[in-house]
């Protein structure tokens, strides 16, 4: 199946609590109680620990890179996530790491959708 993305409606994600009990969490875009993420930001480009989004989206490609460094050109598969980014409401807060408002930016702005790697 070339040339083609594939849908899928919840994905899972497997890990180990602070106790080292297995514990996981299942993302499903069509139920708002488990479509947010949040996510660890980049320290030089966000003065805000983290990022949050909507799951918009739980998508997987079969990909081939045939670019510099490719160790050959059997396809892999790529997961990705679609997402509708949250702002923070008051992103110059005095207790930056206190809990947030949030709100989604216009969806006129290219900024507001985007994609994640699970």
């Amino acid at each position: 199946m070339d040339d083609a993305i594939f849908q899928h409606y919840e994905i899972r994600f497997n890990y180990t609590a602070y106790d080292a009990r297995p514990q996981h969490h299942t993302i499903r875009p069509r139920h708002y109680e488990s479509a947010n993420v949040m996510g660890l930001a980049d320290r030089e480009s966000s003065a805000h620990p983290f990022w949050y989004a909507r799951v918009q989206g739980i998508y997987h490609a079969n990909v081939s890179y045939h670019g510099p460094g490719a160790k050959d050109a059997n396809p892999r598969r790529l997961d990705f996530l679609w997402v509708r980014w949250y702002e923070l409401k008051n992103p110059n807060s005095s207790r930056p790491y206190s809990l947030q408002a949030l709100s989604f930016p216009s969806v006129e702005r290219p900024s507001a959708f985007g994609f994640v790697d699970p």
